[in-house]
This record gives C-alpha cells, sequence and structure tokens, in this order.
C-alpha cells in the first residue's frame, strides 16, 4: 500500500503528478511523452525507486538501500554510488521527487505515481476490481540487477505478496457476484483467477459451478479438461474426484440448469478441521543409555571456553544474573490471583514508561477507600490503585501520579477539599482519580474522575457484580481514561479497541486478567483468564484470539488447543466484529503454518488499521517465525515488534523476541534495553545472550562459568540464540560435556558435532561423539549423514530407522519423536537416493499414518511432497520435482526445529536451492540457500559448507546468467 510521507518531510503535496512508475509486468519509467530513457532509466535507479516506491513504510533508510544494492561495495564507494544515483534521479524528475528526512529517504507519490501503491492502497480501501485493474503481470516481471541478491530476495518477496492479494482481490470479486446472483459477471472473475492459478481446485469448482448457471456447459467441461492437462503434464498428479465428478454432471445432464441463489461448491478458505492431535514439543530429550566417557578427552583449543574460569569457581547462576521473584504481599481473599500477576504488570509498566509528564495530561490518583457500607478500606489498597494505574496510563498522553495525603488521617476523605485539591495542584494534575470501595462483601468499586480546579465531576464508572475485582479496577481506569482522553481531544490510541472487545464487563475484567498475565511471563494464568472471558461473553473474539496466542507460547506449544480456540471464536464470526474476525483469521492460518499467508493477512490488518497492536504482534510472530523460509529473516520482525512496544511496553512477551533479534544484529543498544524487559522464566537466557555477546572478556567468562552450572535448558537456549555463531555453539557444547549426567553430555555432543562440522572439522566432531556411550540412533548424526558427513555409526542408523519403519511405522498422534525421526530420516535419505518401490512403500506408511495427525499438524502433507518430489526426478522430470519441493517446504514443520534437526527439512532445502542453480535460476536458488541459518535450528550449521560451495558457484556463474534472466511463473504459487 502507498504509504504517505510524514508531514515533516513532505514538502511537494501539491505538485501534479508527472511521472509514473510501472513495475506490473517489468520496470518502466513514463512521463507525459512516453518511456523514459537515459541515465535515470538505469537498471539499478529503477530499483532504487522501486524500492522507495514500494518499502514497508514512508522512508527507507540509506543503509538499507546500499545493503540491497550494492552489497559487494564497502560502506564508502556504496554511499557514494548511492549519492550518485539520487542526484540523476532528482536532475530528471525533479529535485521534490526524493525526499529526504534525516538519514531516511522516500519518494513523493505527487510527483512520482507508482502502480503498485495505487495497488496497495485500492486493496486495503476495498475497491477490488481497481486493484485487478492495475496488475498487469508479476511485480518487475524479467528484471534483473547484477550482484544485487539481497534486491532479487526482497523482489520475490513482494511478487509472491502482490500475486496473492490479486489472487484474493479475484476471489472477493467472484464471491460478491455470486452472492448478488449475478453469475454471468462471477465466471468472469473466476475464470480470470483459473488463469492466474489454473492448479487450485476449489477455484477451478467454482469456475464450473458459475459456468453451468450461465448454461455455459461446455466451457466448464473444456476448464476441467484444461486443469486435468496442468495437473498430469506439471505435477504429475491425479485431478481431484470432485472435478471428475462436477464434469460428469455436466456431460450426463446437458440440460439448462438454473443458477442457485449461492454457489454450493466448497469454498477456497481452509475449511474447519477435525482435531485429533496435540502438537508434538520436541524438546531436548536424552536416550536412554547409561555409560561412561568424557568430553575432555577430545578438547579443541581454539574454542571459547578456553577463556572461562573453571567449574569449581564458577561464579552461581544468581550472582552472575539475579533472577528474583518479587516478593508480594497476599491480596485479600476477595481478590482474584490473577491480580497479583496484574500489579506486576503495572509495576514494569511504571517502570517502562518514559515519565515525561510535561508530554501529556496528569491525572491524580487517591487511595482506595471505603464509602457506604464498607466499614473498611481494603488491605491490599495500594495493589488495587496500582493497577488502576496501569490501565489508565494505557493511554498515550496520559500520566497517573499519587497524590494520596500524608497526613495523620485515615485517608482522602477525612482531609478538607481544598487541601486534597491543594495536593492534585502540586503533583502538575489536572484531573483527579477518586476511588471508592463500596462494599467488601462482595468487593465492590467505584471510580470517578474530577477536574481539580472546579472538583466538577467528568466521569464516573463501578464495578458490576460478580465481575473480577483486578480486572474491574482496570476496565474502570480504561474506560475513565477514555473519558479524559475524549474531553482533552486525546487520541485513545490501541485503547480504544480494547474497551469495545466486548460488552460485557464480566468478560472485559477477564479479558485485561488475561492480558496482564501474559504480560507478567504467566501464559497459564493468562489461558485461564482468557477462557472465562469467552465464557462470559462467547462474541468477545478479541479473548478468543489472545487465549489461542497464549497456547502457542506455552512451554508445550499447544497449537491443537490454539486451533480449537481460533475455531471457537470464528464460528461467531457472523455476529463479531469485522476486526476480530479477520484477526482470528490470521492466526489461524500462523497456527496451521500458512507463513507466506499469515505475514500477508496480519500486514493486511496492520494497514487497514495502524492501531491494532494484536495486528501488530501477529505480523510480528508471523515474520519471525516464517520468514526465514520465505526469503526473508527472523530480523525483519523487529519493525512490527518494536511497534507493539511503542503502543504498549508492558506487553512483556515481544521482549523475547526483539532481545534475540538485538543479538542477532550484533545492536548492543537495543539488546541491553530489551533483555532486562523479559517477564517470563526463560529472562536468564536472554541476558546471559547480551552479556556474551556484547560483554568484555571478563563479563563473558563469568557468564561462561553461570552457564557451566545452569540448567541444561538454559544452555540449551542460549546455543539456539546463537545459532548464527559456530564457535559459540562448541563453547556451549563443551560446557555441557564437562557434566556428569550422561544426558547433559549427549546434548553438548549434538551441538558440537554441528558446530565443528561447520568449522569444517567433522573427523574431530565425529571423535567427540563416539565418547558418549553407543545408542541405535541419534538424529544429530544421522543429519550429518544425510548432509553427506560419512560414518559407520551413520549408515548403521539409517538401517536401523528402515527396520523401524517396517515394523512400526511413524506416530503422528503422540507428542513424542521418537516414531517421527526414524520416519523423517528415511523420507529424507529417499529424496536423495531413494527407488521407486522405496518411494512407494514409504508414501504406503505415510497413507496409513496421517489420519492420527491434526489439522496443525502439516508434516504428513510436507514429507508426502518430499516423497513425489523423489518420483518426478525418477522419471526426469526437473519442473515437476522443483514444485514438488517448494510444496513441502511451503508448510515445513520447522517451527519446533530448533534442536529437531530431521524436522527442518534441510535436505528438501538445499536440493531445492541445487535444482535451480541448475536450472539457472539462481534469484530462486539464494533464497532457498539464505534460509540456512534463518530459521532458528542449530542443525543447519552442519550444512554451511555445502551452502557456502553452492553460494559460491551460484556466484560465479552469475555474470552469464544475468544477461540472460529466467523468465518468473506468475502463478501466485510460483516460488518465494
Amino acid at each position: 500500500m502507498e504509504r504517505p510521507l510524514q508531514p515533516r518531510i513532505r514538502t511537494h503535496i501539491n505538485h501534479v503528478k508527472s511521472f509514473r512508475l510501472k513495475l506490473f509486468g517489468g520496470a518502466v519509467l513514463e512521463d507525459e511523452s512516453g518511456i523514459v530513457g537515459g541515465r535515470a532509466a538505469h537498471r539499478r535507479r529503477l530499483a532504487l525507486l522501486a524500492l522507495l516506491a514500494v518499502g514497508r513504510g514512508p522512508t527507507v533508510g540509506r543503509e538499507r538501500l546500499m545493503a540491497l544494492l550494492w552489497p559487494e561495495k564497502d560502506d564508502e564507494n556504496a554511499r557514494h554510488l548511492l549519492s550518485e544515483s539520487l542526484y540523476v534521479l532528482r536532475k530528471r524528475l525533479g529535485e521534490g521527487a526524493l525526499v529526504a528526512a534525516g538519514n531516511e529517504l522516500g519518494v513523493d507519490p505527487a510527483v512520482v505515481a507508482c502502480d503498485v501503491a495505487a495497488f496497495d492502497e485500492a486493496i486495503a480501501a476495498g475497491r477490488e476490481e481497481t486493484a485487478v485493474g492495475l496488475y498487469a503481470g508479476p511485480f518487475l516481471d524479467g528484471f534483473y540487477v547484477d550482484d544485487a541478491p539481497e534486491f532479487e530476495r526482497w523482489a520475490e518477496g513482494e511478487r509472491d505478496r502482490l500475486a496473492r492479494a490479486y489472487a484474493e482481490a479475484l476471489e472477493t470479486l467472484a464471491e460478491r457476484r455470486e452472492g448478488e446472483g449475478e453469475w454471468k459477471a462471477a465466471a468472469e472473475w473466476w475464470r480470470r483467477l483459473f488463469r492466474h492459478d489454473p492448479y487450485k481446485e476449489p477455484v477451478v469448482l467454482r469456475l464450473m459451478t458459475a459456468l453451468e448457471a450461465t448454461g455455459e456447459r461446455a466451457e466448464g467441461l473444456k476448464v476441467a479438461a484444461e486443469h486435468v492437462r496442468l495437473m498430469r503434464e506439471d505435477l504429475g498428479a491425479k485431478p481431484s474426484p470432485a472435478v471428475e465428478q462436477l464434469a460428469e454432471r455436466l456431460r450426463s445432464d446437458p440440460g439448462p440448469a438454473e443458477a442457485p441463489a449461492r454457489a454450493p461448491s466448497p469454498p477456497i478458505s481452509v475449511p474447519v478441521p477435525v482435531i485429533v492431535a496435540a502438537p508434538e514439543p520436541d524438546p531436548p530429550a536424552a536416550d536412554p543409555v547409561a555409560g561412561q566417557g568424557t568430553a575432555e578427552e577430545v578438547g579443541d583449543g581454539d574454542a571459547i571456553i578456553s577463556t572461562m574460569p573453571q567449574a569449581g569457581d564458577a561464579i552461581a547462576p544468581d550472582d552472575a544474573i539475579p533472577v528474583t521473584r518479587r516478593r508480594r504481599r497476599p491480596l485479600m481473599p476477595l481478590l482474584a490471583a490473577a491480580a497479583v500477576l496484574a500489579a506486576t504488570a503495572a509495576a514494569v509498566w511504571v517502570r517502562l514508561r518514559p515519565q515525561d509528564a510535561a508530554a501529556g495530561v496528569t491525572v491524580a490518583v487517591f487511595s482506595f477507600e471505603a464509602a457506604g457500607d464498607a466499614r473498611d478500606a481494603p488491605a491490599d489498597a495500594g495493589e488495587l490503585q496500582g493497577l488502576f494505574s496501569s490501565a489508565f496510563t494505557l493511554v498515550p498522553g496520559l500520566w497517573t501520579v499519587d497524590a494520596t495525603p500524608r497526613t495523620e488521617a485515615r485517608g482522602w476523605r477525612e482531609v478538607p477539599l481544598e487541601e486534597l485539591k491543594s495536593a492534585a495542584r502540586a503533583k502538575g494534575a489536572r484531573y483527579a482519580a477518586v476511588p471508592e470501595v463500596i462494599s467488601t462483601s462482595p468487593l465492590r468499586i467505584s471510580v470517578s474522575v474530577r477536574e481539580v480546579q472546579g472538583w466538577t465531576q467528568v466521569a464516573r464508572e463501578s464495578s458490576a457484580p460478580g465481575e473480577p475485582p483486578g480486572g474491574a479496577v482496570q476496565r474502570i481506569g480504561l474506560r475513565l481514561a477514555r473519558a479524559v482522553a475524549q474531553r482533552e481531544h486525546i487520541d485513545v490510541g490501541p485503547a480504544a479497541y480494547l474497551l469495545t472487545a466486548s460488552d460485557s464487563a464480566a468478560a472485559l475484567s477477564h479479558f485485561m486478567l488475561g492480558t496482564s498475565s501474559f504480560r507478567a511471563g504467566d501464559p497459564a494464568a493468562a489461558a485461564q483468564e482468557f477462557r472465562a472471558a469467552v465464557k462470559a461473553d462467547p462474541l468477545c473474539l478479541l479473548a478468543s484470539h489472545r487465549l489461542s496466542v497464549v497456547l502457542t507460547w506455552s512451554p508445550e506449544w499447544k497449537f491443537k488447543e490454539a486451533l480449537q480456540a481460533v475455531d471457537s471464536g470464528l464460528a461467531h464470526r457472523d455476529q463479531a466484529r469485522s476486526i476480530d474476525v479477520q484477526l482470528l483469521e490470521a492466526q489461524r492460518l500462523l497456527i496451521v503454518r500458512h507463513g507466506s499467508e499469515a505475514v500477508q493477512r496480519f500486514t493486511r490488518i496492520t494497514v487497514n488499521d495502524p492501531s491494532m497492536l494484536d495486528g501488530w504482534f501477529g505480523k510480528g510472530e508471523a515474520v519471525f517465525h516464517f520468514e526465514g523460509m520465505l526469503g526473508g529473516r527472523p530480523e525483519d520482525a523487529l519493525s512490527a515488534f518494536e511497534q507493539v512496544v511503542r503502543m504498549d511496553s508492558t506487553y512483556s512477551p515481544v521482549y523475547e523476541h526483539l532481545s534475540e533479534i538485538a543479538i542477532r544484529l550484533g545492536d548492543r543498544e537495543r539488546a541491553e534495553r530489551y533483555a532486562p524487559r523479559v517477564r517470563s522464566p526463560e529472562a536468564p537466557q536472554y541476558q546471559l545472550g547480551v552479556a556474551l555477546r556484547f560483554g568484555d572478556d571478563d563479563e563473558r567468562a563469568s557468564m561462561l562459568a553461570a552457564l557451566d552450572t545452569t540448567g541444561r535448558s538454559t544452555v540449551s537456549n542460549v546455543a539456539r540464540i546463537f545459532s548464527f555463531d559456530p564457535r559459540m555453539v562448541d563453547t556451549l557444547g563443551t560446557l555441557l560435556m564437562r557434566r556428569s549426567e550422561v544426558d547433559d553430555r549427549r546434548w553438548g555432543a549434538s551441538f558440537r558435532i554441528a558446530a565443528l562440522t561447520a568449522q569444517g572439522k567433522w573427523p574431530r566432531a565425529l571423535q567427540i561423539w563416539r565418547t558418549l556411550p553407543p545408542a541405535p540412533f541419534d538424529k544429530w548424526l544421522v543429519h550429518a549423514r544425510l548432509a553427506g558427513y560419512p560414518s559407520p555409526e551413520g549408515d548403521e542408523m539409517l538401517r536401523y530407522a528402515r527396520t523401524f519403519v517396517e515394523e512400526e511405522g511413524p506416530d503422528f498422534g503422540v507428542l513424542n519423536a521418537r516414531t517421527r525421526d526414524p520416519f523423517r530420516a528415511v523420507v529424507h535419505l529417499a529424496l536423495l537416493q531413494g527407488d521407486s518401490a522405496e518411494v512407494a512403500f514409504l508414501l504406503q506408511r505415510l497413507d496409513a499414518a496421517e489420519p492420527a495427525a491434526g489439522a496443525w499438524n502439516p508434516e504428513p502433507g510436507a514429507l508426502r511432497a518430499t516423497l513425489r518430489a523423489r518420483q518426478a526426478l525418477l522419471a526426469g522430470d526437473t519442473a515437476t520435482a522443483i514444485r514438488r519441493l517448494q510444496e513441502a517446504l511451503e508448510r515445513a514443520p520447522w517451527w519446533i526445529s530448533a534442536f529437531a534437526p530431521l524436522a527442518d527439512a534441510a535436505p528438501e532445502r538445499l536440493l531445492l536451492a541445487q535444482l535451480l542453480a541448475a536450472q539457472g535460476r539462481p534469484s530462486e536458488a539464494e533464497i532457498w540457500l539464505n534460509s540456512f541459518g534463518n530459521v532458528g535450528a542449530v542443525g543447519d550449521l552442519i550444512y554451511r559448507p555445502a551452502v557456502e560451495r553452492l553460494r559460491a558457484q551460484i556466484r560465479a556463474r552469475r555474470p552469464a546468467a544475468a544477461a540472460h534472466p529466467a523468465p518468473r511463473r506468475a502463478a501466485a504459487h510460483a516460488t518465494r
């Protein structure tokens, strides 16, 4: 979508659009007289204009432009080339075409109109017909920039995004015409979508149905025949029974058809699944083997561990990284236990939010006091006051201060009014919040807000019968904050949609308690409160959404339950708010791991409603977990997560990902800012990571000493954070191998296998592994064997896996990976060297096991596509093999692959890159090579040497290939 430039840099809004940048179907710059040529039309300068016109924000940083367009130049040369390009463009387009704000650059849409920006704007505004009229072909089709693989990766991602948006717009138009009974118009839209993607069965069925409704049965049969031909020739697949049955009906019933009121064919959206199994967490698990042996027998002189103190001198972890639990005095029995977590979140908010009262309106908050039939103030009046303030200050521009008079009187009710007003004015407050406890059995609360000057009441809110007190205080605080904001003409911001999440006070209170628990790092308590909110009001879809989020954040990764929460909410979609339905639909895509679509859906939400905090959080989650397989990096989620922080800095779950991103980027300032704000039990691993990444020698040695005595899971998670640094992973593996527990040592050896292999030291890695007690199957050693590192043990383990599969097969209905890893290994081996009989046998095993898998689990379908790719290779059909591998990777279950190397689809990714490179498609091959190291899998280190060899080969051939760029398909399922 076209993002308007910020007012501070938009200086040419009165200019008439005199240039047109057309990026659909190629890259052309036009003015009134036709196509612009000369130096301004140089490929790299057109690429620069494309980046500025289609960027994710109003401006793009100079460093990012330099990295995308001149990656092989040093900073000085790249900056000079960028300045030269800007000079040439400004000379041809005019000084006002490009605008700058500090280190940021943008293009003024009033001077240079872009078809892609207009397309995005039309999509966001719901003008689908205008949008599809602008789509003249794939984004930058056939356009190539020499020696700029990062630009190519960006272009591929945009190309896929726009193709999907175009398909969705066509679908919307077709369904709209169906709903209006305009079958001829609907058929034309379906036909255009069929031309765009002729492989999608639901589209074929909808087009055939629409043609039948208009009496054009012969045309419907032609569509079916074309679909069948393409499926057989391009994909090597049989047509679906539904298409064949509909075609048979059209052939056997040639009479005139009566147009149905609505299409009977299946919808294109993902159907509601039958949930069978729970997700597989795949945590580090030891093989049940006892034995002896130590890592010291095969030490390495170049490991970082050489700087670490001896274990006997190690600093205790609590001394190195304080991980203390804040003591709280118990709440009164009538307060819900979750209010404790809410109070913790309130304390976090007080620490994190910049205390700049001069920039907003200050509200003085007095203590909670008894009134009416209440004899005494509640024992935890201070907790209630903190909860109220935490909710009140969710509105940007509002600040609260404690103005309780410090007198000998019992409370503010016994203080003269003038003294109360004086106390508020002394705090610089314009308003005063006056809370009262109406009764303590049950606890009932009422709060009024008054203007300090005349003590006139602005608004008053009370808790409802049965409403949980902790949530009631927050709900009241938020509603009163909105009243003050409206009076002061302050934008309520992201708090606005929270208040409209439900008409039920009880539901809203439970919802806010759940949010507070999630902020405090307790997903179990949060889930309990969100369930209570949904029970109180089934139409509170925002609670259903956040319930699904916390379930995926639980230590067990409860994808099955998360999907149930989403589907339960969507059952009420007809009565609910549109934005909440959109959130649940996007969350559903994330849960079932349709990564690219999830990113696009959440992005659309943030474009349509930038105040939607959950949209930004969902976008960040989708990008962080999926962008690595889509040609991007987890670090690309930085902007979305930081937007969440700007909207609500107490939303502490984002700080886990922000800390990891900062460590990966080498951004010390961000890392030191975000790591201390992590509120979950995993907080120590991020603070340790910051010290190891940025500390001096003494600090790093101290942190390593602390890790030497921490639990294995903490060490493992630090290794995951540092999966980009094989030396650090090797050091952490060495720490674990120093221990006496076989389980610890086995995991240490696993990390060392990955780290040493990445450094070209496979013999040493194998020697280290042999110091452990023998095991019938070790997924890390098998992973190395599949990557091309031979060992007798690895061969024997693959034979064991083959026998295991023959006798038992996989079980997709259990959490334990014991049955899956052998099957994964055999499938990967079959992909690389299996014959047709082996592939057929594995497909039979897969068909028998798949019914136990839930809809959240994409692995059976991914493994089937892998085996179909091998069938295509055996038939000499490389094109089909590529498409099958893309299908296998589209929903690869690598979300849980950090410590599950056989689940990260590494063989498929490398083979796909090899096939694409062999076909002269280097840019697409680079996308998959870049996925190694960007999916959070420690096992990817094992593939690093092979990835670098292939990357070097591609770059060596790049100049010759650049002269003849490979054509790209326009279909929505084209390579990402």
